[in-house]
């Protein structure tokens, strides 16, 4: 029998993730890591096809490369690093290699996230309030927000001022989550929410409900990776300070906690002791 592939896709907190995995060993399975930061995974989304090759995987297929180069070319050093990576994807434009039937695939923060200006409070008899903002928004509006449920609608900095958004192109996450499930049968695939770092007071419960809600209006193959309570401050919801490292991300102990707990939920079964 083929071992077993879980794949990692997603933004730079797959990084924490990735340098986890080299401490331990899962049996019969082999761990695989793309990263694209989130303000290049928009770009590439909007911009670029994705094409599924049999023998080869999915890749990016990007129609006019020079023009997003050109955009570094009058940015400062601070964008360097994502040059580095667009470089890199122009160069090897494969995201995905070739996956056997039965593989795992988790995407990891991909704009489907946290944020402390939702919330939500119960009206009786089954029915919820929801406030983004201190505005009230259904589930459908909310589901359709920039960067809360998989959504987005323009560019982040260095794209936004540069270039237009294509209006004809891909503005969910979701198409790229089709694209994969198209690679192999019986595809396992989940998504792994990474949360607040900043100590902001998060309201878990809206998020799940609104989260849930949008797998089940796109009927997306995805399964929620549950909520790390244990890794989390019980009073704001968001993760403990002792697991903080850079702003906004995890630290070398958050990631090989959170490593834990992605896979005995993506493989169903006590791994053991690391």
């Amino acid at each position: 029998m083929a071992e077993r592939v879980i794949q990692f896709i997603g933004t730079s907190h797959i990084r924490a993730l990735e340098t986890a995995a080299l401490e331990r060993s899962v049996s019969d399975c082999t761990l695989r890591f793309t990263a694209v930061g989130a303000p290049l995974l928009r770009l590439l989304l909007n911009r670029a096809r994705l094409q599924v090759e049999e023998g080869v995987g999915l890749r990016w297929e990007l129609p006019d490369p020079e023009a997003l180069l050109a955009v570094f070319d009058r940015m400062g050093p601070r964008f360097t690093p994502m040059r580095t990576n667009l470089e890199r994807v122009l160069t090897a434009p494969q995201l995905v290699q070739e996956l056997p039937a039965g593989s795992v695939v988790v995407f990891v923060d991909p704009l489907v996230r946290f944020s402390p200006e939702l919330h939500c409070e119960p009206l009786g008899a089954g029915e919820w309030l929801y406030r983004f903002r201190d505005q009230p928004l259904t589930l459908s509006a909310l589901s359709r927000l920039s960067d809360l449920a998989g959504d987005f609608d323009r560019y982040v900095e260095p794209f936004y001022s540069q270039l237009p958004f294509d209006p004809h192109g891909c503005r969910s996450v979701f198409d790229l989550v089709e694209a994969v499930n198209q690679m192999a049968a019986n595809l396992s695939i989940w998504i792994w929410r990474a949360p607040d770092f900043f100590g902001s007071s998060i309201d878990l419960q809206a998020h799940d409900r609104l989260h849930r809600y949008r797998l089940k209006a796109c009927q997306s193959a995805c399964l929620l990776i549950p909520v790390p309570h244990h890794l989390l401050d019980p009073g704001t919801g968001s993760a403990l300070a002792s697991y903080r490292g850079r702003p906004g991300h995890g630290n070398a102990a958050f990631g090989a906690a959170a490593l834990d707990h992605i896979l005995r939920c993506v493989l169903g079964a006590d791994l053991g002791p690391r």
